[in-house]
């Protein structure tokens, strides 16, 4: 059975490019406050926006000898620049890799040259892992880039800020029109994945794919009145994922909302922010919702234009819907997506999140769905749970460069199987009850075991090992490793901890511990069985808080 959308199907234009979708014309003279930055306050126009995007993208060509559909990595915090880097490469013609500013110089170097980045934007605070990284896949000094004047002397070569390459260019942009076929299938953004299961991923996002969840959002929100023009939102999801670069630097300025931009989510920065800035919308992730309903600082605080709020990224516990209504009068609705999906599928309106505070909702316009037996193929019934099958235009147009894992994942109808098990009431409401896939999602962000396996079998007194999630209020997951140590050889949990950390963005470090085992139970062609390792971690931890 097919699943179709109860907001029916949005008229999704084919032959518009993202600039053209996001910036209408009437933005290139508005006074209209389109970003703030929340730690200065500085205010930039939707005017003073376009005109950074176009000397930015003139600038690529003239300066950087830039050519179409070269890749452009950002690796920054988010940043009141980001999104003038993210449009002018797009209305250049190239495509927009951001990387995770807390990655490892290996981590940073892997995505930079399985993406195939010829230029690399880069903030200050985050430059010498850029530098070494680049040095290793071998991006040339004269194409790194800084969003901002360094706060203090950096050795080396001097470096050219944003600003500093669209000042000294002289030369206008060329024009570059892309044809319907490049809008839909050449890929425009390069998000980093896991995907099901495994090591990173190039996510191949096609500007059709962007500008059809913008639209695919845009008639949910009309439809749902949760959204006016004028509006203030923040942007405190982190741009280098696909939900906060979507939604913080294309769906708000489509809809001529201004984007308060946070580098990072500051609890006193944060609340004070609500109210200086009036701010009506926020999109999160669940530990600010946490924060929202739990932290005694709100006590002091109220928040007379906040409207709404909107969750993904991971799973939020219906307790806490409940708690932000009762505390702040502010529902706070639920969404799913993907990176796969560029991201969302499902919302949760406002007007149902208390009703069905377990549900990720329904449908948005233009997607289809099936649940399936994972085992057999075959749909299952109403009511019943199988894993979620999506197709829409928004799905991506495959992993870049692996067809291997393209084919595992999108079958040959396009449905993009998600590796979460769901099932779906008489009134067209999904929920989540379970998850095929082996990710851990740590504060939103995605672990792959298998990444941090590898690095445990790395260490010389390791001989086998496992990565689990285990359940954490402030995370969601956190990793817990399973070790079996070889034999004869005496190792502590805080050596294998700290061995972890030096190579890992924070996200991945083992907050839930290391647990050493006699082995690691696996299937008889050699998989291992982390339903078991699962199964016995949540045990003892019940046992334990006995």
């Amino acid at each position: 059975m097919i699943y179709q959308s109860k907001f029916g199907a949005a008229a999704i234009p084919e032959t518009l490019d993202v600039h053209s979708v996001v910036f209408s014309k009437d933005k290139y003279n508005s006074s209209s406050t389109a970003l703030i930055d929340a730690v200065s306050g500085t205010r930039v126009s939707f005017k003073q926006l376009l005109q950074s995007i176009d000397a930015l993208s003139a600038a690529l060509y003239a300066s950087l000898a830039f050519k179409k559909w070269n890749v452009v990595a950002i690796f920054s915090p988010n940043h009141i620049q980001y999104p003038t880097i993210v449009h002018a490469v797009l209305k250049a013609g190239g495509t927009v890799s951001p990387a995770n500013p807390s990655y490892s110089v290996n981590e940073l170097a892997f995505q930079l040259k399985d993406s195939g980045a010829k230029y690399l934007f880069v903030h200050p605070a985050v430059l010498e892992t850029a530098l070494a990284a680049a040095q290793k896949v071998g991006i040339a000094e004269k194409n790194i880039i800084l969003l901002d004047e360094p706060s203090v002397v950096v050795p080396g070569p001097s470096r050219r800020t944003i600003n500093q390459i669209s000042a000294a260019n002289k030369v206008p942009a060329p024009v570059v029109k892309l044809t319907r076929e490049e809008i839909m299938q050449r890929p425009a953004y390069m998000c980093y994945s896991s995907g099901t299961t495994g090591l990173p991923k190039g996510v191949e996002t096609t500007q059709y794919n962007v500008i059809a969840n913008t639209w695919q959002y845009d008639a949910y929100q009309k439809k749902s009145r949760e959204v006016m023009a004028g509006d203030v939102w923040t942007g405190v999801l982190p741009f280098f994922h696909i939900y906060g670069m979507v939604v913080s630097c294309h769906i708000g300025f489509h809809q001529s909302c201004a984007v308060v931009v946070f580098p990072k989510f500051d609890l006193t920065n944060w609340v004070n922010s609500l109210v200086k800035y009036n701010v009506s919308g926020a999109h999160i992730a669940p530990p600010i919702a946490l924060a929202m309903a739990k932290h005694p600082m709100l006590d002091d605080y109220k928040f007379p234009k906040l409207r709404w709020m909107m969750s993904g990224a991971a799973p939020l516990a219906p307790e806490i819907i409940h708690a932000v209504h009762k505390r702040l009068g502010v529902v706070v609705n639920v969404g799913y997506g993907l990176t796969e999906t560029s991201p969302v599928t499902h919302l949760l309106p406002a007007s149902l999140a208390l009703k069905y505070p377990n549900s990720i909702g329904l449908m948005i316009p233009n997607i289809e769905a099936r649940i399936v037996n994972p085992d057999t193929g075959k749909d299952v019934e109403q009511g019943q749970e199988g894993e979620l099958w999506v197709r829409g235009p928004n799905v991506m147009k495959g992993y870049h460069n692996n067809a291997k894992a393209t084919a595992d994942c999108i079958d040959k109808d396009r449905f993009f199987h998600t590796g979460d098990i769901v099932k779906v009431d008489e009134n067209g409401m999904f929920y989540i009850v379970d998850r095929l896939k082996e990710l851990i999602k740590c504060k939103g962000f995605q672990v792959p075991p298998a990444e941090l396996e590898a690095y445990l079998l790395e260490h010389p007194a390791i001989a086998d090992a496992a990565v689990i999630g285990r359940s954490d209020e402030a995370c969601g997951e956190v990793p817990r490793a399973f070790v079996v140590l070889k034999p004869n050889v005496k190792c502590t949990d805080t050596e294998i901890i700290e061995f972890i950390d030096a190579k890992v963005a924070p996200h991945k470090k083992l907050r839930g511990g290391v647990e050493f085992v006699a082995e690691i139970p696996k299937s008889a062609s050699g998989k291992i069985l982390r339903r078991i390792l699962r199964t016995q971690d949540a045990a003892n931890l019940k046992k334990a808080k006995l």
